[in-house]
């Protein structure tokens, strides 16, 4: 009765041990009779989050769109948590637009400047609060701060987007400077504030307010902290039958 599991533990998952989902048991050495996960459990978890910048890049260049990522609290937190400390990642946490002033204005500016300047994937991160980004942010008058072609693959990188972007600091010898390695992609929680790997239909509602999503390209992600909630849940399935 049950299934044995193989986790990843360690520092970035540098062991692994097989959990079993009903009697709780834990061995290092690899059971005769562990399964690994099922094709619907794969589907259901999505990428492993290490995984992502080969897939973004792929998603960026070859279908010329923007990738939308999907994670669960803890995924989410991963991710954000390389995009501020990865030389190659910057992070635009859109949770500073809870007030729409110059301040968190500037703040989404600068993430996006600092991205295109030194060719880095700008992580935008949208968490339970939504902005109204078609009502409240994306006007004309922020074209400046938060321009609308953020939402859109290729959007930041024509010469007047640039130009109003870029401070007379941000300009290297006069150019406002986009160096290879640039791209843009979503990152959004499914907005249960727990380890659900499932979006409820009502948050899916809430995201209609992001520009162009319908455009974008999903990938679902995970951590390995998803897959033990996962095995959790497979253990209480397993104790109600």
């Amino acid at each position: 009765r049950g299934r044995w599991y193989r986790v990843a533990v360690g520092a970035e998952g540098s062991r692994h041990v097989f959990v079993h989902n009903f009697t709780r048991d834990i061995t290092e050495s690899r059971p005769p009779n562990c399964t690994e996960l099922t094709e619907k459990e794969k589907q259901r978890l999505g990428t492993p989050v290490t995984d992502l910048p080969l897939l973004l890049q792929r998603i960026h260049d070859q279908k010329k769109v923007l990738p939308v990522i999907y994670g669960s609290e803890a995924a989410c937190h991963a991710l954000k948590s390389y995009a501020m400390y990865s030389a190659d990642s910057q992070l635009l946490d859109t949770s500073v637009l809870r007030k729409i002033n110059d301040k968190s204005l500037e703040e989404c500016r600068f993430a996006i400047v600092s991205a295109m300047r030194y060719g880095k994937k700008l992580c935008v991160f949208i968490g339970d609060h939504l902005a109204d980004f078609a009502e409240k942010v994306c006007l004309p008058k922020n074209k400046g701060k938060f321009p609308a072609g953020l939402f859109r693959h290729g959007g930041l990188i024509g010469d007047l987007v640039r130009e109003q972007l870029f401070t007379q600091d941000d300009r290297e010898c006069g150019q406002c400077v986009l160096r290879e390695g640039f791209l843009v992609y979503l990152l959004v929680s499914y907005g249960d504030g727990g380890s659900s790997l499932e979006m409820a239909s009502a948050r899916r509602d809430e995201l209609r307010v992001i520009p162009g999503l319908q455009a974008m390209e999903e990938v679902r992600c995970h951590c390995e902290e998803d897959k033990v909630a996962l095995l959790q849940e497979a253990l209480r399935a397993s104790s109600v039958r």
